[in-house]
């Protein structure tokens, strides 16, 4: 371990320490042994977490032309949700989820396709009724969840 990361991982139990006091609101013997035990464990798997850190992201601006879609879809679908509910609960009516697949491309390994995939599941999975099960790379397939069958593009932000 270097020294920088030795100065990084006690930050990180010195803040970690620092907001469990702040939660437990107390100085007793048991909640300061807690708190030091808990912020070790934090502390260690924050770093261990931070190495697993190997693709780069590079968003370009253009990629955000579209990036009022998901916020409209968190609106309308919002709305999708409420009916779903209104069915399930007061008309005894089941609700039938679907799974749909769209052609994604955006499938390589460099820092601007993975920048595409992570806004793609982020957009797609914003709003109630649609969730990105995830990206098949070697179909090239957009896979997602919808509980009540809607209309539009599973691909919000034209990114695949």
């Amino acid at each position: 371990m270097s020294i920088g990361t030795g100065i990084a991982v006690l930050a990180r139990l010195v803040a970690f320490f620092a907001i469990y006091l702040l939660l437990a609101d107390s100085v007793q013997t048991p909640e300061l042994i807690t708190g030091a035990v808990a912020a070790v464990l934090a502390a260690a798997l924050a770093t261990l977490l931070g190495n697993f850190r190997s693709v780069d992201v590079r968003v370009r601006p253009s990629m955000l032309r579209y990036a009022y879609r998901p916020f409209i879809a968190l609106v309308t679908d919002s709305g999708r949700a409420v009916w779903a509910l209104v069915q399930l609960l007061v008309l005894r009516r089941p609700v039938r989820g679907r799974f749909r697949v769209a052609r994604y491309t955006a499938t390589g390994d460099r820092d601007e396709a993975a920048a595409r995939r992570v806004l793609t599941e982020w957009a797609g999975s914003l709003g109630a009724n649609r969730y990105v099960i995830g990206i098949d790379p070697e179909r090239e397939q957009l896979i997602v969840h919808e509980m009540i069958p809607a209309r539009g593009p599973l691909d919000p932000l034209e990114l695949g």
